[in-house]
Order: structure tokens, then C-alpha cells, then sequence
């Protein structure tokens, strides 16, 4: 927040004195480590079973305000900790999720500081999530300047609507942004939407819906709490001990790394036209074949506004080339057949 320009301050008077500058600092670093408070075991696999269609950010606003955060925030804050769990919510959720549950109203200054957690752009979560991936991965396609992008960082007006303030970028920096979105984009290339993550993921869905049927979505947040990555664990590790047990199988590919299924990928209008046959060869096969669609997209096409070096400002797009001819992630439809009719999906299918 020291690179604030003085029309900036202008515009949002709360920042104008130290104490105000200082609280939104606070605020914005409790929202980022608030921001994936609420996720469920292993991530987004298994959200859609175990959490209704609110989502994890729902577990997340519960957290923030629950009475050990409240303890925190009278204690750390001067102020009321219902009006700092509020703020520290919309900065850690922001306005597109908050709107499925909560009808808040939103101040300029509290989308843009939003958009510096959970922004499409070069938000705290997009990066931080890459970086870590491609740590955990020993891959190098996730790795970025994120320390440049984070210097460049500005408050600026959008050129387009001037009274619409955005999180924008020096120039300077644009190299470290395109290289965030390269980034992002072998990452899902090569590891999201790698054909054993993906079986893996379906193994883990197809483990969690049988073995806790009846038993979900979870709304209370104490349970909620309760139910980790090491509960999953413990069941399957207990499952995989019995091979009369419904989820054997799932157990089985999961800790011992086999696959009972294949996963066959499609891209964009090939996905779309062939929805309709995998819909019909679903209700022949049952079980023995899932399929899921992927709407990962990269918007950034005309989204990044840039100060350039004489003080004026553009979009990316317009300034550079290689932003400009950055791909964008099509549309992905996702198709596991068993092993054992995969040879015939593939012939329906007419590859």
C-alpha cells in the first residue's frame, strides 16, 4: 500500500490517516490467511458432495466469524470485531462469492482490495497456488516473478469508466504478468488437467459419495471442522483392508496408485458436440463411466490496466503482443470410461 498515488488517497479518505492506512493493511493481511479457511478435505475434489452449493467460502465467512476469530479480532483490533469480521469477509471472499449467501454492500475501496486476494488477474490465491504447486510438483512451469508483481501493483482508475477504480500494473512489471499467465496456463495444461489428477480425482469423488451416503452436505461448522484430509485417510485406509467393502476399489487406486478407469479429453467445440452421444452412453453404462466438463478459462484478454511510463494508462492487450497472444484455456470435457469398455467408448465415440 505505499505505492497509493495521491489522487488515490483522495478518493478513499479512510486511507488518508495512519491509523485508517494501517487498519486496511491488517485487514487485508487477516483476509489473506482467511482465504481458504473454509476448504474441504483434499481441496475443491470433493466440494460439490460435501458442501451444499454455497461452497467453501461459506465455511469460510462461518470461521471468520465464529468465537475464536472473534476473540482475535476484539483482541488485535480497536474496532467493533462484528464491523472487522465483515471486512476481513468481503476482502477474503470477495463480492462474486459473498453474493451467493450474503447481501452486503460493497464500497470501491473493498472490491479492489478484494481483487488483491481473490482477483482473476494476479490475485494472492492465483499466485500463491501456483508457486506452491510447482514446488510441491518439482515442475518449473508455475514459477513467476511474483516479487515483481507485487512491487508494480497500483490503485488506478479503469480508462474505460474513470470512476470505476481497479488493481492495475506499472509497465514495468506487464513481463512478470504475462509470465504469471503463461504460468497458469501449463499448469492446467500439464497438471490440473493431467489425465491421472483427474482419474485420481474421480476415484476420490466416487470414495467420498459412497462411503459417507446420507451423511453430507455438511452445515455444522464444528462437524465441518472435524472432517480432514487425515479422516478421509483413516477411512480408506480401514476400507482397503476388506475387499467385500462398496468403495474397496476407490480405496485401492487411491493409496496404491492404480486406476480403474481412463480418462479421454476433449477440447472446446469437439467437447460440445459429443456432450450429447456421452450423455446417452452414460445411461447404458451407469457406473462404469463419469464424465465432467471444464469451463477453466483465462478472461484476461482486456482486463489488466497498465500505467505506462508517461503516467497515461492502457489495457495489456494494447500495449503488448505477447499478452496479446497468450492462449486461453477452452472449454474441457472430461470423459472416464472403465478400463474394461474403454476400447468400446472409444469406437461410440469414433476417434
Amino acid at each position: 500500500m505505499q505505492n497509493l498515488e495521491s489522487s488515490c488517497r483522495q478518493s478513499f479518505p479512510e486511507l488518508n490517516t495512519e491509523s485508517g492506512l494501517q487498519y486496511w493493511k491488517n485487514v487485508v493481511s487477516c483476509a489473506a490467511l482467511c482465504h481458504d479457511l473454509g476448504h474441504a478435505p483434499f481441496s475443491h475434489v470433493a466440494e460439490e458432495i460435501i458442501l451444499s452449493d454455497l461452497g467453501h467460502e461459506w465455511m469460510t465467512y462461518q470461521i471468520i466469524f465464529s468465537k475464536e476469530l472473534m476473540a482475535i479480532w476484539e483482541r488485535f483490533f480497536d474496532k467493533d470485531p462484528q464491523t472487522v469480521a465483515c471486512d476481513i469477509t468481503k476482502i477474503a471472499i470477495g463480492p462474486k462469492s459473498c453474493g451467493r449467501f450474503l447481501d452486503w454492500k460493497w464500497s470501491a475501496l473493498e472490491r479492489v482490495f478484494s481483487s488483491i486476494i481473490c482477483g482473476d488477474d494476479f490475485g494472492a490465491d492465483r499466485m500463491d497456488y501456483l508457486l506452491r504447486d510447482a514446488r510441491n510438483t518439482s515442475l518449473c512451469y508455475g514459477l513467476f516473478d511474483h516479487q515483481q508483481i507485487v512491487e508494480m501493483l497500483r490503485i488506478v482508475k479503469d480508462p474505460r469508466e474513470s470512476s470505476n477504480w481497479v488493481l492495475g500494473i506499472c509497465q514495468e512489471g506487464l513481463q512478470a504478468v504475462e509470465s504469471l499467465l503463461l504460468a497458469r496456463y501449463f499448469m492446467f495444461s500439464r497438471v490440473y488437467h493431467n489425465a491421472k489428477v483427474k482419474i485420481y480425482g474421480l476415484h476420490l469423488k466416487r470414495f467420498v459419495k459412497k462411503f459417507y451416503s446420507g451423511n453430507f452436505p455438511l452445515s455444522d461448522l464444528k462437524e465441518y471442522l472435524h472432517f480432514t484430509d487425515d479422516t478421509l485417510n483413516y477411512h480408506m485406509r480401514s476400507v482397503v483392508q476388506d475387499k467385500n467393502h462398496p468403495c474397496f476399489e476407490d480405496a485401492q487406486c487411491l493409496l496404491f496408485s492404480k486406476r480403474g478407469f481412463k480418462c479421454l479429453k476433449f477440447f472446446g467445440l469437439e467437447g460440445q458436440k459429443l456432450l450429447p452421444k456421452v450423455r446417452q452412453l452414460k445411461l447404458s453404462y451407469g457406473e462404469r463411466l463419469f464424465f465432467e466438463g471444464s469451463s477453466h478459462s483465462q478472461s484476461h484478454k482486456a482486463s489488466v490496466v497498465v500505467q505506462k511510463k508517461d503516467l497515461s494508462f492502457s489495457y495489456a492487450h494494447e500495449v503488448s503482443d505477447l499478452y496479446k497472444n497468450i492462449p486461453a484455456s477452452s472449454n474441457t470435457l472430461f470423459i472416464f470410461p472403465a478400463l474394461e469398455i474403454a476400447p468400446e467408448v472409444k469406437k461410440e465415440l469414433e476417434f
